[in-house]
């Protein structure tokens, strides 16, 4: 199953892809004044359009029905506990590692 297959309701995403849509779907959209590679959002709602699935993003316009193509995004998958105790910390974490 592909990455774009996981993404439901409630997670955050990456953008992959900010180029301009395919010929097909083509509406007068300015993709890059929407999303923008590296950028994360939050999505809201997932529907199907001819066969692929779509994602309403938070705070980001579509058209009511379209969405923006999931194969344009990526997963965030949350970090574990010591990941993020380490990026709020004053001190940031070393290894030392052994020249061999």
């Amino acid at each position: 199953m592909t990455d774009a297959m996981n993404i439901q309701a409630g997670d955050v995403v990456i953008c992959i892809d900010d180029r301009r849509p395919r010929p097909m779907n083509i509406r007068h959209i300015k993709v890059r004044d929407r999303i923008k590679k590296g950028n994360l959002y939050r999505v809201t709602a997932v529907v199907w359009l001819f066969g692929e699935k779509g994602l309403h993003l938070l705070g980001v316009d579509h058209r009511p029905t379209d969405g923006w193509r999931a194969a344009r995004f990526r997963k965030v998958l949350p970090c574990d506990d010591e990941f993020a105790c380490a990026l709020r910390s004053d001190q940031p974490t070393v290894r030392i590692l052994e020249d061999a």
